[in-house]
């Protein structure tokens, strides 16, 4: 499994490793949000949280170059060179670790597209919604229609 083979190759920031000292009490409501300045390690500390909570993951994102971040932080910063990856950019063809963005997934609704059961059948339990002020109103409901089927 990929999330077995993650190991942050850095030292944590002193505040994402407190975030990380309590990231059960963090997640009682099976939520976590983080608000941070750019550039603080939100995305690292998101890979270590999904990491943690060890289901397979879809993460969200608004712009492509956002949801390439993601991939490369997890490639770059968490696996050992030469480990195989299994995550996926395609909706329509989820992983253990999926990227994609809102527009992807309103695309897929509005088509009639079965998203939330392949995300199902991929055994997808975890959201990761980044950059969330940046959802239009459009996109708002097809997220919460797959939050819920999840």
């Amino acid at each position: 499994m990929l999330l077995d083979q993650m190991k942050f190759a850095y030292p944590w920031r002193p505040y994402q490793h407190r975030i990380l000292q309590d990231l059960g009490r963090h997640l009682t409501d099976k939520r976590l949000h983080v608000i941070a300045p750019p550039g603080s390690g939100k995305t690292v500390l998101g890979l270590e949280a999904m990491r943690q909570i060890g289901q397979p993951t879809l993460i969200l994102s608004p712009t492509l170059a956002i949801r390439d971040q993601w991939a490369s932080r997890l490639q770059e910063d968490f696996l050992p060179n030469g480990a195989p990856s299994p995550i996926s950019f395609d909706l329509s063809a989820p992983a253990e670790v999926t990227f994609t963005t809102y527009q992807a997934v309103y695309a897929a609704y509005r088509k009639g597209a079965p998203v939330s059961s392949l995300l199902k059948q991929a055994g997808v339990k975890t959201l990761v919604v980044d950059e969330c002020h940046h959802l239009q109103k459009a996109w708002w409901k097809s997220l919460i229609e797959l939050n819920l089927a999840l």
